[in-house]
C-alpha cells in the first residue's frame, strides 16, 4: 500500500477548507465554527515597524490575551475598521522624536481600547455589541462615534474611552525650552487633581494655546456615553483617585472594585471606570439609576 503524506494531505484539505470558506458570505453560519484567529498567528504578518513584535508571548500574556478577546469580536459591527487599524499600526524610527512620540501615545491609545473591551465584556459580563458605533442620545449637530457599545439585559450602552497621556505630552523640556524641545524632557507626573482636572475641566487649558480644554466627561456626554472609561497613570491606589476626584463617593463592592458617586459632575452619565489595565480598575455608578 502507498504510504500517505498525512502533513500534506492535511494542508490539502485545509487548503480546500480556506477556499470554500472564503467564498461564503460573511454572516454564513459556517464560518462561526471556523478556529478563532489569535494574535500570535498574526504577528508574522504585521509591518515590520508594527509595536507587536516588541510583545513576548512569555513575558507579555496579558497583552496576548486582551488582544485575543478583541479578535474573538470578529463577527461584530465595526470591527474590520477597528482590525485594519490594529494592522496597518506601524512606528518609523526614523521619523523625528515628536512624530515618534504621537506614534507611540496612540498605539498606547489603542491598546486601552482592547483593554476597555476586555474590562466591560470578560470583567462587568457585558455583551459587546460593536465598535465605533452612533449613539441615539448623542448631542443634536454631533455624528461623532462611540467607542464601542455593549448589552446589557435589552438595554444598549455606549462607552468612550479615553488615555490620560499628558505625562508623555506635556512633560517640561529639561533647560532651555527652545534649544531641547526635539530632545531630552523631565519627567512630570500626573496626580489626583491633574486627573480630576481632565475629567471636570477645571482650571485646564492647552499649553499651546492658552484656550480651556474640552473636559473627558463633556466630551462622552457629547457622544451620547452611558460610560466614560479612563486609562489613569496608577501612583496611588485606584481607590484614592476616585475619593479625590468624585465627591459623595460610597462603596458598593470589592470585587470588581465599585462605588456610587453623587457628584454633580457625572450626572449625566451612568457612570465612569477608572483603569490601570484590563486586571485593575474601579467602577463609579451615578446615583442616577440605570448603573452596571
Amino acid at each position: 500500500m502507498e504510504k500517505v503524506d498525512k502533513k500534506a494531505a492535511n494542508r490539502c484539505v485545509e487548503d480546500v477548507r480556506r477556499r470554500f470558506l472564503g467564498g461564503l458570505p460573511r454572516e454564513h453560519g459556517l464560518l462561526k465554527s471556523r478556529a478563532p484567529m489569535l494574535l500570535k498567528n498574526l504577528i508574522s504578518s504585521l509591518p515590520s515597524g508594527h509595536p507587536a513584535h516588541g510583545y513576548d508571548r512569555r513575558y507579555s500574556a496579558s497583552f496576548f490575551m486582551v488582544v485575543d478577546y478583541f479578535l474573538s469580536l470578529d463577527d461584530l459591527p465595526g470591527f474590520n475598521e477597528k482590525f485594519d487599524c490594529f494592522r496597518a499600526f506601524e512606528i518609523d524610527p526614523s521619523r523625528s522624536d515628536k512624530e515618534q512620540t504621537d506614534k507611540e501615545i496612540a498605539w498606547a491609545s489603542l491598546c486601552t481600547e482592547f483593554d476597555a473591551y476586555y474590562v466591560v465584556g470578560r470583567c462587568l459580563g457585558l455583551g459587546i455589541h460593536g465598535f465605533e458605533q452612533l449613539s441615539p442620545r448623542r448631542q443634536r449637530g454631533r455624528n461623532q462615534k462611540c467607542d464601542f457599545c455593549a448589552k446589557q439585559g435589552d438595554a444598549t450602552l455606549y462607552f468612550e474611552v479615553k488615555r490620560k497621556s499628558g505625562e508623555e505630552r506635556n512633560s517640561l523640556p529639561v533647560g532651555d525650552k527652545e534649544a531641547y524641545l526635539d530632545q531630552a524632557r523631565e519627567f512630570t507626573p500626573d496626580r489626583s487633581e491633574d486627573i480630576m482636572s481632565w475629567l471636570n475641566g477645571a482650571g485646564r487649558t492647552s499649553s499651546t494655546s492658552g484656550q480651556r480644554m474640552v473636559p473627558m466627561v463633556a466630551a462622552a456626554l457629547e457622544k451620547g456615553a452611558d460610560y466614560l472609561i479612563c486609562m489613569v497613570p496608577m501612583w496611588e491606589p485606584l481607590e484614592s483617585v476616585a475619593t479625590k476626584c468624585f465627591k459623595n463617593l460610597y462603596r458598593t463592592s470589592r470585587a470588581p472594585q465599585s462605588f456610587v458617586s453623587g457628584d454633580s459632575i457625572i450626572e449625566n452619565l451612568r457612570g465612569v471606570i477608572l483603569m490601570a489595565g484590563h486586571d485593575n480598575f474601579c467602577l463609579i455608578n451615578s446615583a442616577n439609576p440605570g448603573g452596571i
